[in-house]
């Protein structure tokens, strides 16, 4: 409503000094009333605004809400001192007094379109201020005055900034809810394959007419759906363990070396299974840290699982202990089925499987790599992933500070 009728009073000053023009009336009196009129229209204006002479660069007019904005200043001068000293940019740096919007355009003729500037508020100690200018010319090409006009958005860019937010937590919830999904789908899955397995075993070994071979392939299957059952539920147990930081640890001075050894051959038999060539490469060096060899143990052998399981038969795995001098390196290699590149961020994730769904090509809940990540944490270690994509195989690379033997 205020915006149209400033609207329309400006357009009854076009047509009062059209009209005059016409009927030959440019007398002092008419163009000092037309020129009130436009001073009070622009003082009522919303945003500030401010009129400057070109040549004296003395402040002209400037309304209620430029001198909030602009407090105390009377000439292009005193803006400037006032821009220098109060005025930043986006990156922080501090405006110089050359950059003010409206010696630019006084200097080169130019428009200054929507320039954001940070500026010190005295109520709230910081905001910012969206400022155009430009300069007025008359007939001949001469600059007659210089318009500034500014507005503080400090408000709408924090309003803005809080839909953001709000969109993002709404997304990220939206995620959180559909990943909850999935993993729900998944554990039901992976829970109910081996229960199935279990209670189909126990009807053929509780038959009565059955043979000795037969009753001891139902307990073979029952004890391996049980033990993978119980696989899956102490991996959940494990990570809520770790979150909430109640794993029991004794650490003590640990020689890597073996402990990587051991998982190395506890691990073989699978590898075997798949006519998998897993090799090692470990340095002769003495490998001292400061860990849970049992900890340790098994880090490695979630690791070395989890290549064995998604590489093909016939295909590599290699183990590689790097002794540097403040930290030992542990990486290892597969042919596997490797990871595309976009999902490399989110394989440490919890329920996070790059292969989704109840038919999905190998079991599990995605939760092994997030033991990893967090047993390697607890280690004070670093774990990384690095894959060319699929089909290309994987590299998990684990770094832990080392215990030089003086320290020992």
């Amino acid at each position: 409503m205020k915006k149209q009728k400033l609207h329309d009073q400006i357009r009854q000053v076009n047509e009062r000094l059209l009209l005059t023009a016409l009927e030959g009336r440019e007398t002092a009196d008419n163009l000092n009333e037309a020129l009130a009129l436009v001073e009070a229209i622009l003082r009522q204006m919303p945003g500030g605004i401010i009129v400057m002479d070109p040549v004296s660069g003395r402040i002209t007019l400037s309304n209620e809400d430029a001198q909030k904005l602009w407090p105390g200043c009377l000439s292009v001068s005193d803006m400037a001192r006032y821009f220098e000293t109060n005025c930043f940019h986006s990156d922080g740096s501090r405006c110089a007094a050359v950059e003010l919007p409206l010696s630019w355009s006084i200097k080169t003729g130019q428009e200054v379109v929507h320039q954001e500037i940070r500026f010190t508020r005295r109520d709230t100690g910081s905001g910012t201020m969206n400022i155009d200018s430009a300069v007025v010319l008359n007939t001949k090409g001469d600059q007659i005055a210089a318009v500034l006009t500014c507005e503080d958005v400090t408000e709408h860019k924090a309003m803005a900034e809080r839909e953001h937010i709000a969109r993002l937590e709404a997304e990220s919830a939206k995620a959180a809810s559909r990943m909850n999904d999935q993993f729900l789908a998944m554990v039901s899955h992976e829970l109910r394959t081996p229960l199935v397995s279990i209670v189909g075993w126990a009807n053929v070994a509780l038959s009565k007419k059955l043979s000795p071979d037969v009753v001891e392939k139902a307990l073979g299957m029952i004890r391996r759906n049980a033990a993978l059952q119980n696989e899956l539920i102490s991996e959940i147990l494990d990570l809520s363990a770790i979150n909430a930081r109640r794993f029991s640890t004794h650490f003590q001075g640990v020689e890597l070396k073996g402990v990587l050894e051991q998982a190395v051959e506890i691990i073989r038999p699978l590898a075997e299974d798949k006519s998998l060539d897993l090799k090692t490469e470990i340095s002769g060096q003495p490998s001292l840290m400061q860990g849970d060899p049992l900890r340790l143990q098994q880090l490695f052998t979630n690791v070395l699982s989890n290549a064995i399981k998604f590489t093909p038969e016939k295909g590599k795995v290699l183990v590689t202990l790097v002794v540097g001098t403040n930290e030992l390196r542990v990486e290892v290699t597969d042919t596997g089925i490797g990871i595309e590149p976009e999902f490399l961020s989110q394989v440490f994730d919890p329920f996070v499987q790059e292969d989704t769904g109840t038919t999905r090509s190998y079991s599990g809940i995605g939760l092994g790599l997030a033991i990893v990540r967090g047993l390697t944490e607890m280690h004070r270690g670093n774990v990384a992933v690095e894959s060319r994509g699929r089909g290309q195989g994987t590299k998990l690379i684990m770094v832990f500070p080392a215990v030089s033997l003086n320290a020992a």
